[in-house]
């Protein structure tokens, strides 16, 4: 492995069974540029990730999820999952004073 500035370059070889079977295999990783929204940007949260979070139990937050009181997402019908921002922005909704 070698690591340049912000690039990572990993090599591997397989060798054959003789030398001229050899192979090379390259794999570069950069950083994400500015303004480019990933997965991870996003910080898409469990629901333990996101009981944590609010101090309560897991119980809780499915309760609070059938009921609709906390924004969700549910892609396959299974999984459930929640963005960070909007779990932040819903908390802080009702602001007291």
């Amino acid at each position: 492995m070698m690591i340049t500035g912000e690039i990572i370059e990993i090599s591997a070889w397989a060798g054959f069974t003789q030398p001229a079977d050899t192979y090379k295999w390259t794999l570069t990783l950069e950083k994400n540029p500015k303004g480019v929204n990933t997965m991870a940007d996003q910080e898409i949260m469990t629901v333990e990730q996101v009981a944590k979070l609010l101090s309560r139990s897991k119980n809780t937050i499915y309760m609070m999820v059938f009921q609709k009181r906390i924004p969700y997402y549910k892609p396959n019908r299974k999984s459930l999952y929640f963005r960070k921002s909007e779990i932040e922005a819903w908390a802080f909704k009702n602001r007291i004073s």
